[in-house]
């Protein structure tokens, strides 16, 4: 797990790393901050998986706690997006 500092560093370079924004389309996204303070954006598609758009980059290095916090954003993602359903049925 990485160390709080590390944390910090990433977040000081990527403000807004590991937030969950939604486009006015409802397409949900976020970027994610690797190991080596890399930045990708990732797309929810709503279903259940994650896009990781590694264009320009030879590999992604990712930690345990990136790929839990990952999960993490799959599952809010699926929630957000199943609300929008709900609202849409009323």
């Amino acid at each position: 797990m990485p160390k709080e500092k590390e944390i910090d560093i990433a977040k000081a370079l990527h403000p807004e790393s590991d937030e969950l924004k939604q486009d006015e389309d409802g397409n949900i996204t976020a970027t994610i901050v690797d190991e080596e303070l890399d930045a990708y954006k990732c797309r929810f598609n709503y279903d259940g998986c994650v896009q990781i758009d590694t264009e320009g980059y030879g590999w992604i290095t990712l930690s345990k706690e990136n790929l839990y916090r990952l999960m993490l954003m799959i599952e809010e993602a699926e929630e957000r997006y199943e609300e929008q359903d709900d609202e849409a049925d009323n």
